[in-house]
């Protein structure tokens, strides 16, 4: 079991609605996961779930059983990334409630008041997590998405923070401290994480649930947990860690936000940060713009093609460009920005081994007559014909 040096610091933490960057396992990982956490007991059973209502609650108004599924929903969206791992042991899926049962004989218990104010968890040492929920009884997006963040805390997770930290863990909001990358304060626009708390919701998500921050982070945390990983490795092969504010951070801030984010989010890190590596690419050898480009972001691709160090003849691990992405797709406006930019010989050296001759020309050839998505139409206007092998043979070299 990891960090057993930390088990010393006996009592409570509060974790509760904070700025946040981009990232998992932020630096309250060094003193908020506590043995009672429920990443700890993910291979029991049953879990016992208890929850109450405030006094102020109308007796109307509560509605056991819509609550008691909304948390199940809950807890089975931070499980299933656990379940995907296929682990040895299976992970805990049958769930029972209890009203007004004591926190002592509980795995957690949940208050719920209905007067809106700052929900809190408290992730215990020596008792369970204890969750006090402030926004009404009534299931909607609100109260999911918080009850999603406060439960996160009852497993282990943090917040991902954006202040620095100064002596034993406490969190200075006024005096920001960016993260490698440019991710500064994304107070408001952050759209990756449950954990970071935004009210937005990033591309092709839209229940509110687990993000891909999220998801990684509660694979991460069972893996250092039952698994022994080590707190500085990230485990995921497109984040790195950082010491402050410790955590695990995208390798590529800009790619990350185009394809969690919400339209227009790659304006931030570019903003944020001049040196931010532009023509980075991924696992798969897509850069910044190969995304925007499929996700047909116009304003991005011309905010990235006007940046000086732009490379737009980068090719992922397929061989093809953003341009090659952009015809296929027959998107007549992005192929125009991006032949404005790419040399000649560039646009049409469709085999890609860098330069345009006759092994160019019967790639045309090969295709001439097709129609659609196809490299070979090299003018994007929707078959492969003779302008196409006379703009590829303008240019032989």
């Amino acid at each position: 079991m990891k960090f057993i040096f930390h088990l010393t610091l006996i009592g409570g933490l509060t974790l509760s609605l904070t700025p946040s960057v981009s990232g998992f396992i932020s630096y309250r990982h060094h003193f908020g996961i506590r043995f009672n956490s429920l990443i700890h007991k993910v291979h029991e059973p049953n879990w016992t779930i208890s929850y109450r209502y405030a006094t102020e609650c109308k007796a109307a108004d509560r509605q056991d059983k819509i609550l008691e599924e909304a948390i199940t929903t809950a807890l089975q969206a931070w499980l299933q990334p656990l379940r995907e791992l296929q682990t040895a042991r299976p992970i805990v899926n049958d769930f029972r409630y209890k009203k007004n049962a004591d926190l002592a004989s509980s795995n957690m218990r949940i208050t719920f008041y209905c007067t809106h104010g700052k929900s809190q968890a408290w992730v215990h040492t020596l008792s369970p997590p204890d969750i006090t929920m402030r926004r009404g009884v009534v299931v909607n997006d609100e109260l999911r998405h918080a009850l999603a963040h406060e439960i996160g805390h009852a497993f282990g997770l943090a917040d991902t923070y954006v202040g620095r930290v100064e002596n034993v863990g406490k969190l200075v909001v006024n005096k920001p401290s960016t993260t490698t990358g440019g991710l500064n304060d994304t107070v408001g626009t952050q759209p990756v994480s449950v954990m970071s708390h935004s009210v937005s919701f990033p591309r092709g998500n839209r229940e509110g649930y687990l993000r891909e921050d999220d998801k990684r982070g509660i694979v991460w945390l069972y893996k250092a947990f039952h698994e022994g990983l080590q707190i500085d490795d990230c485990f995921f092969p497109e984040y790195v860690y950082e010491e402050e504010p410790a955590g695990c951070r995208p390798k590529h801030p800009l790619i990350f936000q185009i394809k969690y984010g919400r339209p227009g989010v790659a304006f931030r890190p570019l903003n944020e940060d001049p040196e931010i590596d532009i023509n980075a690419q991924d696992a798969d050898g897509f850069t910044a713009l190969h995304y925007v480009v499929m996700y047909e972001e116009e304003e991005v691709v011309q905010r990235l093609l006007a940046h000086q160090d732009i490379k737009p003849e980068l090719r992922n691990k397929q061989g093809r460009r953003a341009l090659d992405i952009a015809r296929e797709a027959k998107l007549t406006r992005m192929v125009e920005l991006l032949e404005a930019v790419t040399p000649q010989q560039i646009v049409a050296d469709l085999n890609g081994d860098g330069t345009v001759n006759i092994l160019d020309l019967v790639v045309v050839a090969t295709n001439f007559g097709k129609t659609g998505k196809n490299i070979a139409d090299v003018d994007g206007n929707g078959v492969v014909d003779i302008r196409d092998l006379v703009k590829v043979a303008s240019v032989l070299q």
